[in-house]
């Protein structure tokens, strides 16, 4: 699959998030955005993973799987850069999974005013 071809993997199983999970491994960088439900609970409770690489586009559906385990080695992983925008949000749900914030992590809201973009609400 490439993102050329338009084609985006659904993940609702742990195997097959394990295998995008090792396909990821060698990646310099990876997009990530979620989506979560937040309204009766003070944690977050996370809905929805979009990943997109050069040549991967994949949805994870987390409430489906056993574990995003696999996943969140990768997001944890150091070596490689995960690209965020609003990062805010997002890296406060990793952090009540794992207890800490992933990186190195490039934000593109915090980075397109840098390059002359007029700023943007945060959330």
């Amino acid at each position: 699959m490439s993102q050329a071809d338009g084609e985006i993997q659904f993940i609702n199983k742990t195997h097959d998030l394990e295998k995008l999970c090792g396909e990821l491994q060698g990646k310099s960088w990876i997009a990530v955005d979620t989506e979560f439900f937040r309204e009766k609970t003070y944690k977050p409770q996370l809905c929805l993973i979009q990943i997109a690489t050069d040549e991967h586009l994949a949805c994870i559906d987390p409430l489906a799987l056993d574990s995003i385990d696999a996943f969140l080695d990768i997001l944890f992983d150091r070596r490689i850069t995960k690209v965020f925008h609003a990062a805010g949000q997002d890296l406060e749900i990793f952090y009540w999974m794992r207890g800490s914030v992933p990186g190195p992590v490039f934000d593109t809201q915090i980075a397109a005013p840098l390059l002359g973009y007029n700023e943007q609400i945060g959330y």
